[in-house]
């Protein structure tokens, strides 16, 4: 498949539809001046002139505006071109499409955009697939050459990905329809349909010899015997449940010195507690309302502290454009010791809270963290079989310095973005994203 090339576009007023290419296009391609050609531009193709281009640089097209207008193209300033087919190609069209416009949205618009694509959000139920057309939100420069979000319809994408949460929007009708119509047109979608449920995920790891030994101790599906073996020999287990996602639904269950356990858990801001000398109250109290088969009970782990803190840390992960994982950011999560879960907190970059807890060997308990990153991610997608462009993991050190994984996330937030000094691995994170997308694409 021939590689494509980023241009820039100048835009024309001439009343054809008319595109004009440097000679280098006509030599590489073979393509002939004033002849007619398919020009596409995600699903939407139009017959356009291609002329030889009689000033500009190497890597200038004109596009006249009539030619825009048919194609449904933001006023962008640059793009993906090639000969496919003995079509002309423009893109790539990425669509996000999500379960409701948020932040996520607003950001990658404008991050994505800057990597020469044309980027489209939008919501299941907005997408005509009799029309072929998307009624969404994309980036434009208008006339005093500002970029803004417009609401404007725009073609088919050449790549959809997937950030659709909650997972129970998946099962309503409009969704699956979404999804159904995306796979019957063949539109490459990354991030599966689905959320990594945490039992399914822990039986992926088991199987990696050298990641099982950096996972807390767990039982799927526990009974009341086993959490009491888990207490005998830790200090507190978590009931994790296994669709659940941003820490919500976890209790702890803790062993205090006297004999009596005491069970903790946070929902919104309201915190929990209740104890009994009796773990049977307690753990029927958890499972009471559910199946026991909800829930994966893990054990704690006596995590490092930073100023009397706990810490554990976030790791961004994308594919590039060779489908291989890279480490696209990673920042420490540092949170009180009330708090019942290892979510929350506020994000320091992972070097200001390594060195003064491990002085010289932060360097290499750092590289212990991305490197079993890296060994997570390719055990997950080697066994989840379908196309996953992103994942973030929840990563513990314990007070030796050895990493422990704690979750699995498949569609993350940004907030690890949110501190200045970590800011800029956003641009890091979408060149990787927009490299993965072309290659999606076939750009």
């Amino acid at each position: 498949m021939s590689r494509s090339t980023r241009v820039h576009i100048q835009w024309t007023n001439k009343s054809a539809d008319e595109l004009a290419l440097p000679s280098a296009f006509f030599t590489r391609w073979g393509l002939k001046d004033g002849q007619t050609y398919v020009v596409q531009v995600g699903g939407r193709s139009v017959k356009a002139v291609i002329r030889l281009a009689k000033e500009g640089n190497s890597s200038t097209i004109q596009l006249s505006r009539m030619l825009q207008k048919k194609l449904l193209l933001p006023s962008i300033q640059s793009l993906h071109m090639k000969y496919q087919n003995g079509s002309l190609r423009l893109g790539p069209v990425i669509g996000i499409v999500y379960a409701r416009i948020t932040d996520h949205s607003g950001l990658m618009l404008r991050h994505l955009s800057s990597h020469a694509n044309v980027v489209v959000s939008f919501l299941p139920n907005e997408v005509n697939w009799s029309t072929g057309l998307i009624h969404g939100r994309s980036l434009s420069r208008n006339t005093t050459g500002e970029n803004r979000v417009n609401r404007q319809a725009l073609p088919i994408p050449d790549v959809i990905y997937n950030r659709i949460v909650p997972y129970k929007v998946y099962e309503r009708p409009h969704v699956r329809q979404f999804l159904q119509k995306a796979r019957t047109r063949r539109i490459p979608l990354f991030n599966p349909p689905f959320i990594f449920r945490k039992d399914t995920i822990h039986q992926y790891l088991m199987k990696h010899a050298s990641i099982r030994s950096h996972l807390p101790a767990s039982v799927i599906a526990p009974t009341l015997t086993q959490v009491t073996q888990l207490l005998a020999s830790h200090q507190a287990v978590f009931f994790k449940p296994v669709t659940g996602s941003q820490g919500k639904g976890i209790y702890k269950i803790k062993k205090g010195v006297d004999g009596i356990f005491s069970k903790e858990a946070r929902f919104n801001k309201r915190y929990m507690v209740s104890s009994s000398k009796d773990l049977s109250k307690l753990y029927h109290e958890v499972v009471g309302k559910h199946t026991r088969a909800a829930y994966l009970v893990q054990a704690d782990v006596q995590l490092a502290k930073f100023n009397n803190d706990f810490f554990d840390f976030r790791v961004h992960l994308f594919k590039d454009g060779k489908h291989k994982w890279q480490i696209s950011a990673i920042g420490a999560n540092v949170f009180g010791s009330e708090n019942v879960t290892t979510h929350g907190g506020w994000i320091k970059p992972v070097q200001e809270v390594l060195k003064p807890v491990f002085g010289a060997k932060a360097t290499m308990v750092e590289k212990g963290i991305l490197a079993l990153s890296l060994q997570v991610a390719n055990q997950v997608t080697k066994c989840i079989k379908q196309p996953v462009g992103e994942v973030a993991l929840d990563i513990g050190v314990d007070q030796k310095g050895k990493a422990w994984l704690f979750e699995v996330n498949s569609k993350p937030g940004l907030h690890i973005y949110k501190h200045w000094k970590i800011k800029d691995r956003l641009n890091h994170s979408t060149t990787l994203l927009a490299e993965h997308c072309r290659a999606q694409a076939g750009f």
